[in-house]
């Protein structure tokens, strides 16, 4: 548990550095607990198999936008009522 705490730590004080991006490091370690963020938010429960960065068609959210440019979504999380084919 010490080592988790150092890197937390770590991370805490580089984010102030100019150049480091703390997402790209950091997406990992919370993306344990977003499904459990989640279901207590939406009462309802999660898959724990996370999509990072899925990208969404900026035609699909706005349709009067003619475009297949893309947004990325930083995770998708499906509910287990949620079917995969």
């Amino acid at each position: 548990m010490e080592k988790i705490i150092e890197v937390f730590d770590k991370m805490d004080m580089w984010r102030h550095l100019p150049n480091y991006q703390l997402e790209r490091r950091a997406d990992i370690f919370f993306s344990i607990y977003l499904p459990e963020v989640l279901e207590s938010k939406f009462g309802i429960k999660i898959n724990n198999k996370l999509i990072p960065e899925f990208p969404v068609r900026i035609g699909t959210i706005y349709p009067n936008i003619a475009t297949d440019k893309s947004y990325k979504i930083d995770y998708v999380a499906l509910s287990y009522s949620a079917q995969l084919n």
